[in-house]
């Protein structure tokens, strides 16, 4: 395994990364949406399913993504450098908080249109911190990732692709 490999690690994970940003800004552009006053209850209830379906997908997608660090790439990072620990906890306290926030997007969506207008401006406050949030912590296990990747060895690099594209 050559250089491609660890940019190929890198790929995977940053491709992984900018997906689940962009499912929120999408969500986040379509309760946007719901704020025009020139939105009639017909439309607002198809943005409502619609939004409905959009963040069912994403959290599945996030759980399939954080599932594939937590069970594979965290472990063998903590695992080979153990100087890691406190920061691979501190992003798996964030996968927890993206979780819990989108759980509760989900809730206020399974609401009646009237609730769900009720709460517009929190769950847009919620959207764009999850948005900021999943960015950032992008950009924190981006850092992590390439500086750990430069010390693993080549055949550590593969069991890593294989394992984390047998979980994808």
């Amino acid at each position: 395994m050559s250089e491609v490999n660890k940019s190929d690690l890198i790929d995977l994970v940053e491709h992984e990364h900018e997906h689940m940003t962009k499912l929120f800004e999408d969500l986040r552009s379509t309760f946007e949406q719901l704020v025009m006053d020139d939105v009639d209850d017909a439309d607002k209830r198809e943005i409502i399913e619609t939004s409905q379906e959009d963040l069912r997908v994403a959290y599945d997608e996030l759980l399939h993504h954080f599932s594939q660090e937590e069970e594979v790439f965290f472990v063998r990072m903590e695992r080979r450098f153990p100087e890691l620990a406190e920061e691979i906890a501190s992003l798996v306290e964030t996968h927890e908080f993206v979780c819990d926030r989108t759980r509760w997007l989900q809730h206020v969506l399974e609401q009646d249109v009237d609730v769900i207008v009720s709460h517009l401006t929190r769950v847009g406050e919620t959207l764009t911190t999850l948005q900021q949030t999943l960015l950032d912590h992008t950009n924190r296990e981006n850092e992590i990732f390439v500086a750990a990747l430069k010390r693993m060895s080549v055949q550590e690099r593969e069991a890593l692709l294989r394992d984390m594209r047998e979980i994808g």
